[in-house]
């Protein structure tokens, strides 16, 4: 095998892994701009605004652990997967809603995007190890 047929799959799983981070770095930094007109949407004073920050970062601290421990137990992928889908379906409920409580439960939901580093991370290990390539 050459070694460019080698790097084909590696490209491809490096990209998509960073395809992935790039969309996590959008959840973490597109909304801060617009904080003051979600609050102005919503009906909500600034200071309320707060409360989509706490809930957000109190799932993301239950979420990491758990999820990794079940990554580890039903696989990796499969978890990065369900991460995957609570994340979009929550952003999508951002976008069709107006009242504030489910703005809230779909904002800390959407908190479920923390885990996809540390899955990426054991799932490239894992992969690598079962290959023979690791330790190197």
């Amino acid at each position: 095998m050459t070694r460019a047929a080698k790097l084909g799959p590696v490209a491809a799983i490096v990209g998509f892994l960073a395809f992935v981070e790039f969309t996590s770095g959008i959840i973490q930094g597109y909304y801060t701009p617009l904080l003051t007109d979600i609050a102005r949407h919503l009906g909500i004073h600034d200071a309320d605004v707060n409360w989509l920050e706490g809930a957000q970062l109190m799932l993301s601290a239950l979420v990491v652990p758990a999820f990794a421990k079940l990554g580890d137990m039903v696989g990796h992928k499969r978890m990065l997967v369900w991460s995957t889908g609570v994340t979009a379906v929550a952003s999508i409920a951002l976008a069709f809603t107006d009242q504030f409580w489910v703005f809230l439960v779909a904002w800390a939901l959407q908190g479920f995007y923390v885990v996809w580093l540390p899955l990426e991370i054991a799932l490239v290990w894992s992969r690598s190890r079962s290959a023979g390539r690791w330790p190197p």
